[in-house]
């Protein structure tokens, strides 16, 4: 999955989109979940002009309820 130039330039994005990424290509817990929303939210927030961490969060904010990447 790529970032896109306006997600790409943020410190940490790609990291994120790498952990999302493997999280929904091999560990989905919810049927028909894909990236595109986790990294919609996060377009939102880098167009909103958020900080980093910020963005980040809105990429990783669905990934526990979505995919089976903790288990305790």
């Amino acid at each position: 999955m790529r970032a896109g130039p306006q997600l790409a330039a943020i410190p940490g994005v790609e990291h994120a989109l790498a952990f999302l990424s493997d999280a929904y290509a091999t560990r989905l817990r919810r049927p028909g979940r894909t990236v595109e929303h986790p990294v919609a939210v996060a377009r939102l927030l880098a167009a909103d002009g958020q900080r980093p961490p910020v963005v980040v969060a809105g990429l990783l904010h669905d990934v526990l309820e979505d995919n089976l990447v903790a288990r305790w």
